[in-house]
């Protein structure tokens, strides 16, 4: 039933100092979608290391079940693909617009932010 709810943007302001404060808010919000990845990158690597810890730590097993059972048992086999979370970012920049002076509207257009 999701796709019965109607859905919301948030439109641009028209006035010129509403798009310069929401110019302001996609600056912020380059810099928190930047740190969310920033972030993500942090915990890729994080990751990665562990497994490769890991691995090290079962290398001596000679019988390659056991080594693998001993990686597996301690994480390595865990994948570590970690994609930035930028909804807070996009929420926040959807309401920095509206204070700025932009308004909801249920029909999208070319400049508006889907609400969140």
């Amino acid at each position: 039933m999701v796709g019965c709810a109607p859905q919301y943007y948030v439109e641009q302001p028209t006035s010129e100092a509403g798009r310069v404060c929401a110019a302001g808010c996609a600056q912020r919000h380059m810099q928190c979608a930047d740190q969310a990845r920033s972030m993500a990158e942090m915990a890729q690597q994080s990751c990665q290391s562990d497994k490769e810890r890991v691995i090290d730590r079962c290398s001596d097993i000679a019988d390659e079940k056991m080594r693998h059972r001993c990686e597996g048992a301690r994480g390595a086999g865990a994948y570590c693909a970690t994609a930035a979370n930028t909804r807070a970012c996009d929420a926040t920049r959807a309401q920095c617009v509206l204070d700025c002076g932009g308004s909801v509207s249920e029909i999208r257009s070319s400049g508006s932010l889907p609400v969140y």
